[in-house]
């Protein structure tokens, strides 16, 4: 009796894990990429066999739109097709980073500029960027979109192009221009993928600082950065003292604290834990679209408080009439998946695993 038990189960078991694999882990007949497919798949409701079942029964019945769409929908990586817009730097010697001996046997940045530099080439301010920001801090010719500090630069604006001359850059290790994971190493003419150096925070403004000075720049009038931005511009004001005359650090600190720590570490073990992540080297297959959009989505939690919060989002529901379900019902979960949408095919997995990674490793010691 236990054996035909056991049996029992045992198939009963097998047959879920197998309508699972079928409906959810490997949809037929979709396109990684396409976001016009209908979701057809539907779980079937469970009834308990018998004619009159007591007592009655009548589970969860759903298609879980929100799981399927997500492993299947939204467009091709976009990161790659910033190609446009701004200027590069190439120091093609090898550089050598501080971690494990990394060398590179040339990197190149990507920037752009606005003002104009002055004869005695004492006005110029650098911006670093945030996490994921390229080097398009404000619109210009080359690229007429708005930037990410639109409203802070400009004519007139906080840091005035009528009296400096601005610089901002993509980070290393970022996929906007600058050499990073997903650029192609022309020794093996393969995207880099994990195989890129380990970078830290001082390699980010080592760099910068030469190409700084490929454009006739001995000393900075002020650094200006915001977030992984305000760090890099701390630590200029300790490595470079004798080359930057004022730093201004916004949202940001000297080193990550626990609770940093640990958010981005989930983070990185989402993307990692994607099996598309394919240990870094996914690039022309399958791309690790539902880590990167879970790494978004807890990120975002960080960039607002409790209150903030309360007073966007409170408990607002998507449509009042509806029962509850295991997908969004708030308001709150729509926003989050929203900007993971948004945000996973924008910037390349690995360099987020790479940048969060530099921002924890920072320690400044002030006193």
């Amino acid at each position: 009796m236990k054996s035909m038990i056991f049996s029992r189960v045992r198939n009963r078991i097998s047959a879920v894990v197998s309508v699972y694999n079928e409906l959810v882990c490997k949809p037929k007949g979709i396109k990684q990429y396409s976001s016009d497919v209908k979701v057809t798949s539907r779980v079937k409701q469970v009834d308990i066999p018998g004619p009159d079942p007591t007592p009655p029964f009548k589970g969860n019945d759903s298609d879980f739109p929100c799981v399927l769409r997500n492993s299947i929908s939204g467009p091709e990586p976009e990161y790659e097709k910033v190609i446009s817009g701004f200027k590069t730097f190439t120091y093609k010697q090898p550089f050598q980073f501080k971690y494990h001996d990394g060398i590179l046997p040339e990197v190149t940045i990507a920037y752009e500029t606005w003002g104009t530099l002055d004869e005695s080439a004492s006005n110029a301010i650098f911006i670093f960027s945030g996490l994921s920001s390229s080097s398009h801090a404000r619109s210009h010719a080359e690229n007429l979109k708005p930037g990410w500090w639109e409203k802070f630069i400009g004519p007139g604006c906080a840091i005035d192009t009528d009296k400096f001359f601005v610089i901002c850059a993509n980070h290393i290790g970022g996929c906007y221009g600058s050499s990073g994971p997903s650029s192609i190493n022309p020794l093996t003419e393969k995207p880099y993928g994990t195989t890129f150096p380990v970078i830290c925070i001082e390699d980010l403004v080592r760099f910068q600082f030469m190409l700084v000075e490929s454009l006739g720049i001995s000393k900075l009038y002020g650094a200006v950065g915001s977030s992984l931005g305000g760090m890099c511009s701390l630590l200029t004001g300790v490595i470079f003292s004798d080359k930057v005359e004022r730093v201004v650090t916004i949202s940001s600190c000297a080193k990550s604290h626990p609770s940093s720590i640990a958010m981005r570490y989930l983070q990185r073990r989402t993307i990692m834990s994607d099996t598309n992540w394919n240990n870094g080297h996914y690039y022309g297959k399958a791309y690790p679209k539902i880590g990167m959009k879970l790494a978004r989505e807890i990120a975002t939690i960080t960039y607002r408080s409790g209150p903030e919060w309360d007073m966007r989002f409170g408990r607002n529901r998507i449509d009042p009439s509806s029962q509850p379900s295991l997908c969004p019902n708030f308001m709150i979960e729509n926003y989050l998946d929203y900007q993971g949408e948004a945000f996973c095919t924008k910037f390349d997995p690995n360099s987020l695993l790479y940048i969060s990674k530099v921002i924890i490793c920072l320690w400044i010691n002030l006193v």
